[in-house]
């Protein structure tokens, strides 16, 4: 049985990075706009840039320093499977998962199951989730497959 739960919080920090950037570019086209002036044209801005302004433009970019990544540390070792087994009613697989948050701070677990038969042949996968898990406390979840 693999756990990717290392995989599962990249996957989470990316959904909340696409939906801050959707957010912020709806934000900026529902921006409310300034009325149109009742004047019959409005004449064009100037072309020729006052003067000092045009040297800045002629320098060459500077890239920004890039900033100190550190990395996080792994957290699979924070989930252990304590239980494997098939619903008796349905036969989907479902996994007992527990989570001990060994981190220095308050921590969200998303953790990716991926449930194997005999031969190790993948049969489906399985996801849990628990929230806001304060430095040393655990939680039990559980991680439900679909299907058989």
């Amino acid at each position: 049985m693999t756990l990717a739960v290392g995989g599962g919080l990249v996957v989470a920090g990316a959904v909340v990075a696409l939906v801050y950037s959707v957010m912020n570019s709806l934000s900026d086209e529902l921006a409310l706009r300034s009325e149109r002036s009742d004047a019959p044209f409005s004449t064009p801005y100037d072309e020729v840039p006052e003067e000092g302004y045009e040297d800045e433009y002629d320098a060459e970019p500077v890239e920004p320093e890039p900033e100190a990544i550190v990395p996080e540390p792994s957290a699979e070792k924070d989930v252990t499977i304590t239980k494997c087994t098939r619903d008796s009613t349905i036969g989907w697989p479902h996994a007992e998962l527990k989570v001990v948050n060994e981190s220095g701070g308050t921590a969200s677990y998303v953790v990716f199951v991926t449930f194997v038969d005999g031969k190790g042949a993948k049969v489906t996968d399985g996801i849990a989730t628990t929230d806001e898990l304060a430095p040393g406390r655990s939680a039990t979840v559980k991680a439900q497959g679909l299907g058989e």
